[in-house]
């Protein structure tokens, strides 16, 4: 069964995982910048996180790939489990 996915399917996927309340929360407590700069800090680094993240969904659709497949043909097999693991041990915190 070949899946295609579109650029707006893989956009809305990368902008989910670059947009979470907990890296939020966690900035406040490693870097107390007050309400105003951390404010601005947030959502500069949430523009360049989205933005990155766009561009990994966007080679996705361009391929008519799913994103793990991606991240397998830039670093194989055993890369494509590391990046698995490592994105259910964001999910779980």
């Amino acid at each position: 069964m070949d899946k295609r996915t579109s650029i707006p399917a893989n956009a809305l996927i990368w902008f989910g995982a670059g947009v979470s309340l907990a890296e939020i929360l966690t900035g406040t407590f490693f870097a107390p910048l007050g309400f105003c700069d951390g404010g601005i800090a947030i959502v500069v680094g949430h523009i360049i996180g989205c933005a990155l993240l766009f561009l990994a969904g966007l080679i996705g659709a361009r391929t008519r790939r799913s994103a793990m497949e991606t991240v397998k043909m830039a670093f194989g097999a055993c890369g494509g489990l590391l990046f698995a693991v490592l994105n259910v041990m964001q999910i779980i915190g």
